[in-house]
């Protein structure tokens, strides 16, 4: 479980460099969603060919990965849309109630019942990542506020059962089985893919090596990271621990880009980030 924990930890910090990509590469967010995970199976596929274990490959990992593939590509299309269409604050809170609804489904229907202690880290990481934001959301219900409500909902619903088919170790070796799951959810981007094919051609060269850094840190290295982790960490503890992300994000933002960081955002890292201490401290 030590393990879990470390990779899990080093996957969030990876995942938060999404923010820092993002502001360097000027391109249509879809198409970076697209490059993060086409990349990042390309680095796999790389890392499968430098091991000698490409004919694993040929071995199906079952039903389950191609699913938790389409939960992928999904939550990270929904997402961006819910992004183009409310504010960031409503997008990521809504992506994030998918770790607490893989617990609850975990606690009803996996076995993984809730302690108390973690019940209440978790709630507290929760309202951590809320002061991060500076409970600076609403949720309207109509108009173009109201898809993007309905497209953040979608995100959080499918990437908690992204965690749940990500639970329990499947057929073959875990590398086979990250990569399966980022070709489905690449193919699954491909429709949003469509709006910014035509920047394609002027990529420079300077942005198709960010554009290779974005699909090796957050592509590669995080999501196989994730996977790792789910598969040795019960749902909750993960779930704790996925609220690193936006701490990162907000950390990287103040440390690399001079955002400035008021006392209630502070107060908020200092709340995620101890969360997590205890999460790590009490895993028995």
């Amino acid at each position: 479980m030590k393990a879990g924990i470390l990779v899990e930890i080093i996957s969030a910090m990876l995942m938060g460099t999404l923010g820092i990509f993002s502001r360097k590469i000027d391109l249509d967010p879809r198409l970076l969603a697209f490059c993060r995970l086409f990349i990042g199976s390309g680095f796999l596929l790389l890392t499968l060919i430098f091991c000698g274990r490409l004919r694993t490959l040929r071995l199906w990992p079952g039903l389950r990965i191609f699913a938790s593939g389409v939960f992928l590509g999904t939550f990270v299309a929904t997402y961006f849309m819910a992004l183009q269409l409310t504010s960031m604050a409503n997008a990521v809170i809504l992506l994030f109630l998918g770790p607490p609804i893989a617990s609850i489904f975990a606690h009803f229907f996996m076995g993984e019942k809730l302690r108390t202690i973690n019940v209440v880290l978790i709630g507290l990481a929760i309202l951590g990542f809320a002061m991060l934001l500076e409970f600076k959301f609403n949720f309207p219900l109509h108009g173009r506020l109201g898809r993007g409500l309905l497209f953040g909902i979608v995100s959080g619903i499918t990437y908690g059962g992204f965690i749940i088919c990500n639970r329990t170790r499947g057929k073959g070796p875990t590398l086979d089985r990250t990569f399966y799951q980022q070709m489905v959810a690449s193919l699954c981007l491909i429709p949003f893919l469509l709006s910014g094919w035509q920047e394609i051609p002027g990529i420079t060269g300077e942005t198709w090596l960010w554009l290779l850094g974005l699909g090796f840190f957050p592509g590669f290295i995080a999501l196989y990271g994730s996977v790792f982790a789910l598969e040795r960490l019960p749902t909750i503890i993960f779930a704790t621990l996925s609220y690193l992300e936006p701490l990162f994000v907000v950390l990287f933002g103040w440390y690399l880009f001079g955002e400035h960081l008021s006392v209630m955002q502070a107060a908020g890292c200092a709340l995620v980030l101890a969360s997590g201490v205890v999460t790590g401290v009490s895993r028995k």
